[in-house]
């Protein structure tokens, strides 16, 4: 690869880096909205334009390797939004 051409690459990559960060700052923001309005409706699944969007608490339990770190089993809860059909995937 030429040094013209590796500055073109890296300058390519720099640009889709900077947009991917916008977008997913834009897909934030509108699952942001989705799940608002699931708690607002007191609901876990909106359909619309032939999607669901299901959201659900996923139960976390890991344990944590004595040695590593302090110690004994850690629990908690983290949120999920799926979207049937979406190329996200669960986000």
């Amino acid at each position: 690869m030429s040094n013209n051409e590796i500055s073109k690459t890296l300058k390519e990559l720099y640009e889709l880096c900077a947009m991917r960060t916008e977008l997913d700052d834009e897909i934030t923001a509108l699952e942001d909205r989705i799940k608002a309005e699931m708690t607002v409706r007191g609901v876990d699944e909106l359909e619309g334009a032939g999607h669901t969007a299901k959201y659900a608490e996923l139960l976390l339990s890991y344990r944590i390797v004595p040695g590593l770190s302090s110690g004994g089993t850690k629990k908690g809860a983290q949120g999920a939004l799926m979207i049937s059909g979406s190329p996200c995937g669960t986000v």
